[in-house]
C-alpha cells in the first residue's frame, strides 16, 4: 500500500535494492537478539520500540504535508505501529525491571548501542 500511494509499482518495490545500512541494522538487531543475553535483546528491542511512535506520527505527518497523502491505506504500516510499539515498549520496560541489574548493566548498555548505532546509520 505504501509503496502504491507514492505510484511506485509494487514489482519495482519488492525488487528494489536493499541499502547496506538497513542489512545491517537487520543483521545487528539479529545479533544482539540470538547471541547476547535476554536482557541485552529486550533492551536493545526496547530502545528501539520505544522511538516508533513518535518517528511514525512524524513519517504520517510528513507523508500527508510533503507527499499528499490522503488514504488512510496507504501509510497503514505507520499507523499500525503507533500503537503497536506503544504497547510492545510498555510490555518491555516492565520486564526489563527484572532482567536488568548492576551486574549485566554494561553489556546490556553496550548492545542497546551496537543497535542505536545501526539505526542511526540508517536513518541518516
Amino acid at each position: 500500500n505504501f509503496a502504491r500511494g507514492l505510484g511506485v509499482a509494487q514489482s519495482h518495490a519488492r525488487n528494489a535494492e536493499k541499502w547496506l545500512e538497513t542489512t545491517n541494522l537487520v543483521d545487528t538487531f539479529r545479533s544482539v537478539c540470538h547471541d547476547a543475553s535476554t536482557a541485552e535483546g529486550l533492551a536493545a528491542l526496547y530502545a528501539y520500540e520505544s522511538q516508533i511512535p513518535e518517528i511514525c506520527e512524524s513519517k504520517i505527518n510528513g507523508l500527508k504535508k510533503h507527499y499528499g497523502f490522503s488514504d488512510p491505506n496507504h501509510y497503514q504500516y505507520f499507523t499500525v505501529h503507533v500503537e503497536a510499539d506503544r504497547e510492545h515498549s510498555a510490555v518491555e520496560r516492565k520486564m526489563l525491571e527484572t532482567h536488568v541489574h548492576q551486574h549485566n548493566f554494561e553489556p546490556v548498555k553496550g548492545s542497546v548501542n551496537r543497535v542505536l548505532d545501526a539505526l542511526w546509520e540508517m536513518l541518516s
